[in-house]
């Protein structure tokens, strides 16, 4: 009875002890294939695209913590925009588009970017 015990107990113990996901593995949706659904109209404002980037970008990392979120849509901010006036104005975007993907995870991204830039931003589907 003690052997069984002390077993039951070794056990409830290793199974607490368990590897947690990398912070940037918990995106599980892969962006590749998620990117070739929504491809932005051409000529369609920089605003727009930057916006409709942005939400491919927070539903793919929906699933994770909010700073995790915020964090892989900045770094988009800062590695593929380079002006710095377009910059700020992305980055001023990821907090309401953040909360719009957390409030609907299911929300069409044109929906989205309506909400929070008030302008229409299709998709070529």
């Amino acid at each position: 009875m003690m052997k069984g015990l002390a077993f039951l107990a070794l056990v409830c113990a290793a199974s607490a002890f368990v590897v947690p996901q990398k912070a940037d593995q918990c995106g599980a949706v892969d962006i590749t294939k998620m990117a070739k659904r929504y491809i932005p109209v051409q000529n369609s404002d920089a605003s727009c695209e930057i916006c409709l980037d942005l939400v491919l970008i927070g539903e793919t990392y929906a699933e994770c913590e909010e700073a995790i979120m915020e964090h892989h849509m900045e770094q988009y901010c800062v590695n593929k925009i380079k002006n710095k006036a377009s910059q700020a104005a992305c980055k001023l975007m990821i907090d309401d588009i953040a909360h719009a993907i957390i409030e609907d995870t299911d929300e069409d991204p044109t929906a989205v970017c309506k909400r929070v830039i008030h302008k229409t931003c299709p998709y070529n589907n």
